[in-house]
């Protein structure tokens, strides 16, 4: 049975752990019985070793990668062609493998706290070494060899970094009565089948409005780790079906439609078959349990609801050309769902296209096609599938009122004090904003920023959302107005907006459309295969 590994801790330096009768912890070799409640902790006698570098492209097709890594390389640009994930085959579709060419920045120099979790920064556009390998790359066909997509990442270069010396150092378990167990590598705790473990202050939401932490509960194994900062990082694996039926209802609830849940199940299954392990190359784990990955919240999120969607679409993915799709989702569309081109790499995904998200068809919806018609969009309301005001939410998503229309008032000072921290400008006044361009959806894609400094330019959707916020715009979708010294932003939907809209998806389950129609509707051009039993890629 195919089995999943859920980072789902980090740069802890200590853990609370209560074990069921039955735990059983093992090292290197040797193992204890285990139960009740426990501090872990580590001394690290070394901590690792990051190399920082500039991400040139990820891409599922290595002639194409090794001939751009010739050309930057007869150009004098010392780079390097990084195995990314591996992929994988199984009956009737696969998930391609995928390479990293990267320009390695300077020395590696050792990891700090938090630093192997920070996001992915787009790299700035006027970077003199940037222009070097965009001349270095000239015109090299952007030819798929029948990789769909090549995931390229040319013209949204990021800063990356991989782990180049692992720490050591000792991971150390206490009781209250002095007990204490060593390990000097990864231990692992085995939870008795039908039981949980309970983990202390696990932080949920990390960088957006809901961030907070919560005690939550696991089970089959944990493995703590010791993360390159010489911290402690804390790993759930499971067995797939077993982690996609937390996902279903930790992305949503589980008193959700019983057809959301197993579309959603579908896209989650398929989005980590796709990328299972490209977020976080270099770290031992498939993917992440935050909304950087998908929303995992151990077994305490698992209802009979959430278990049933699990095992009645058990092994069905989203295909396109063979190929298990890597299907985005988010919690509201505004009305339009956007285009993945508009939100990441600038390049077309064939089911991921941008469409209007409306409950009757409309082939002659006329895109807004300038600001003062998008304006008038983002304001009003439309009969669209995500519309929340037009229908009533089940009570476990209650909270996602209010977001298919909002408002976010700052001062002048505020809205400039977010933009300093995250773009690292330095300016005193903050004198206007205004729109540049916009994706497909309404969101934004570029923002002139006007300061007493000069001014420049932010983009994609998700560096103005971090830009405007203390935490994260709900949304990309946004008209800016000035009341004085009060910036008053007006905007729809939540999320990216590119595929699934979980609250559109919601109410078609409502209104009975099963959970075929509804992936068929957020996915075209895709075709849903069971591929079951994984073989060795």
């Amino acid at each position: 049975m195919e089995r999943v590994r859920i980072g789902f801790l980090h740069q802890r330096e200590d853990v609370q752990l209560r074990l069921p009768a039955g735990t059983r912890a093992w090292s290197d070799g040797r193992d204890w019985p285990l139960s009740g409640d426990w501090r872990l902790a580590c001394s690290a006698t070394r901590t690792g070793q990051i190399q920082q570098a500039i991400k040139v492209l990820e891409c599922a097709d290595l002639p194409l990668a090794e001939e751009a890594a010739d050309q930057l390389r007869r150009a004098g640009l010392a780079v390097e062609l990084r195995a990314h994930a591996r992929g994988a085959a199984w009956p009737l579709a696969t998930a391609p493998a995928t390479w990293l060419l990267a320009l390695p920045l300077g020395e590696p120099c050792a990891a700090q706290p938090g630093e192997h979790m920070l996001r992915e920064q787009p790299w700035p556009g006027d970077d003199p070494l940037l222009e070097r390998v965009r001349r270095a790359l000239g015109d090299l066909p952007t030819r798929t060899a029948g990789i769909d997509p090549p995931l390229w990442h040319l013209q949204a270069p990021a800063r990356c970094r991989w782990t180049v010396l692992a720490a050591e150092g000792t991971l150390a378990l206490c009781d209250k009565d002095g007990r204490r167990v060593e390990a000097a590598g990864p231990l692992r705790f085995l939870v008795p089948q039908g039981e949980a473990a309970r983990v202390g202050e696990v932080r949920v939401g990390i960088g957006f409005h809901w961030d907070h932490r919560e005690t939550l509960a696991y089970e089959d194994t944990l493995e703590a780790w010791i993360e390159p900062s010489g911290r402690i990082g804390l790993i759930n694996e499971l067995d797939l079906e077993r982690y996609l039926a937390s996902v279903n209802s930790s992305e949503m609830t589980a008193d959700s439609p019983p057809d959301l849940l197993r579309a959603q199940t579908v896209a989650a299954r398929s989005t980590l078959l796709a990328t299972r392990g490209r977020h976080h190359a270099g770290e031992p784990f498939d993917i992440c349990a935050d909304d950087h990955c998908q929303c995992f919240r151990g077994c305490g999120a698992i209802a009979a609801a959430s278990d049933e969607a699990a095992q009645d679409t058990r092994g069905v993915v989203l295909t396109h050309a063979g190929r298990v799709c890597d299907a985005r989702y988010s919690k509201s569309c505004g009305g339009i769902v956007e285009a993945y081109e508009h939100v990441w790499e600038d390049q077309a995904v064939p089911y991921l296209p941008s469409f209007r998200d409306t409950c009757v068809p409309d082939p002659g919806f006329v895109r807004p096609a300038s600001e003062e018609a998008w304006r008038d969009w983002i304001l009003a309301a439309e009969s669209v599938w995500c519309n929340t005001e037009e229908f009533k939410l089940p009570p476990g998503l209650a909270f996602s009122d209010g977001f298919y229309r909002w408002r976010v008032e700052l001062t002048r000072d505020e809205a400039a004090a977010h933009i300093r921290r995250t773009t690292g400008k330095a300016f005193r006044r903050l004198l206007d904003l205004t729109p540049l361009e916009r994706g497909a959806s309404g969101r934004l894609r570029r923002l002139l920023v006007r300061t007493d400094a000069g001014d420049f330019t932010l983009g994609k959707e998700l560096a103005i959302r971090l830009a405007l916020s203390a935490t994260c715009l709900y949304s990309a979708a946004i008209v800016l107005d000035w009341e004085g010294d009060t910036l008053l932003i007006r905007g729809k939907g939540w999320g990216h907006g590119v595929g699934l809209c979980q609250l559109g998806a919601t109410r078609m389950a409502l209104e009975g459309r099963p959970w075929r129609e509804i992936l068929a509707h957020y996915y075209p051009h895709t075709a849903l295969v069971a591929i079951r039993q994984a073989e060795a890629p």
